[in-house]
């Protein structure tokens, strides 16, 4: 009995301490967010959606062509990948776009996901 007993506190203790550490875990940050209904016309053809001085938040251009729209970076994560998507629609009609993406780190890569479209 008090051999089972201890297998039995040798083999919970790790997977309660395990469970433990685990909900201690700090959450991940949240990406800075892109602001919505912002974007400002700067000249001809050229919009901007500015970042308000937001650490890790990119100036978006966005250059509005007769056949297509050119998108300048998206920013960190899908969620504002897709501000960025839903405020280019806003200022055309193109449905051919370009995305230019200012550098490429990991927590970056999926922000272009929403500018996807299915195959043809």
């Amino acid at each position: 009995m008090l051999k089972s007993l201890a297998s039995l506190l040798l083999f919970a203790s790790p997977v309660a301490v395990g469970i433990t550490a685990g909900a201690q875990q700090p959450a991940a940050p949240l990406a800075p967010m892109i602001r919505d209904n912002v974007t400002q016309k700067v000249a001809a053809h050229t919009w901007v959606i500015p970042d308000f001085d937001t650490v890790g938040v990119p100036n978006v251009g966005l250059i509005v062509g007769s056949r297509a729209t050119l998108v300048i970076d998206t920013g960190m994560g899908p969620r504002n990948g897709e501000i960025v998507l839903r405020e280019t629609m806003r200022v055309s009609r193109n449905a051919e776009m370009y995305l230019a993406t200012t550098h490429s780190i990991r927590s970056t890569t999926w922000a272009p996901a929403p500018f996807r479209r299915p195959p043809r």
